[in-house]
């Protein structure tokens, strides 16, 4: 099972969440990890990295100068919530190998073929909390199963199961939303808190993959 690391930036930097804030990375001296220098560090032992951008995120302004650097480091999967298909071929061209299309932004659920209509580098993200995660009533209402239906309609292989409970709850692993998501698409990820015991189990569901923070991966002492 293939497992990719996660890196989340914000202002340039690479960043991590303590107590609900956003803290720079770096070493004893303060000194802050630039987003490239992970990269080239992980790029040894893994084929593509996972990407958050905040900025993008929550702001709506993704970091393009950084997106572009980064890019050429190794490929990258970025969610930067993107909210348009536009928006999505905005980051195909600023160097990203892959954009996520996130059901938390998301606010057409058309959009999903219309992007995947401009370009097959696209891989959905079911975000879920008990329930579908979106900001769109329409696309929330539609569940986990009519997202899924939409995007497999759309001509949709690949997608990301991104368990927030596991983040605030620590609940297990949600083998039924993932077991389904699996014997529809050709490639699962499962992404949240990911943990070795998991490692098991999700082979035993037949995902592809999950997607790890890299500081854990380095703590696995993992490499591909």
């Amino acid at each position: 099972m293939e497992l990719v690391p996660a890196l989340c930036v914000k202002n340039e930097r690479a960043v991590e969440v303590k107590d609900g804030k956003y803290s720079n990375l770096g070493d004893e001296n303060r000194k802050h990890w630039h987003p490239s220098r992970i990269l080239d560090e992980l790029k040894e032992n893994y084929e593509a990295a996972y990407v958050l951008d905040i900025d993008g995120i929550e702001r709506n302004q993704p970091n393009i100068n950084l997106i572009q650097k980064i890019s050429q480091t190794m490929p990258i999967w970025l969610d930067s919530g993107p909210t348009t298909p536009m928006g999505v071929m905005d980051m195909l061209v600023v160097g990203a190998d892959k954009v996520v299309i996130s059901t938390r932004t998301l606010r057409d659920p058309t959009h999903i073929k219309e992007a995947l209509d401009m370009s097959k580098n696209i891989m959905i993200s079911i975000d879920f909390d008990e329930e579908l995660i979106s900001a769109s009533q329409q696309v929330q209402e539609m569940g986990v199963s009519g997202i899924s239906q939409e995007a497999k309609n759309a001509g949709c292989d690949t997608v990301m199961f991104f368990d927030f409970a596991r983040l605030g709850k620590g609940t297990g692993l949600n083998r039924y939303e993932i077991g389904t998501l699996a014997q529809t698409f050709e490639k699962v990820y499962v992404a949240g808190i990911i943990e070795p015991r998991d490692v098991d189990e999700l082979k035993s569901l037949d995902v592809t993959g999950a997607i790890v923070d890299f500081k854990k991966l380095k703590e696995w002492g993992h490499h591909e």
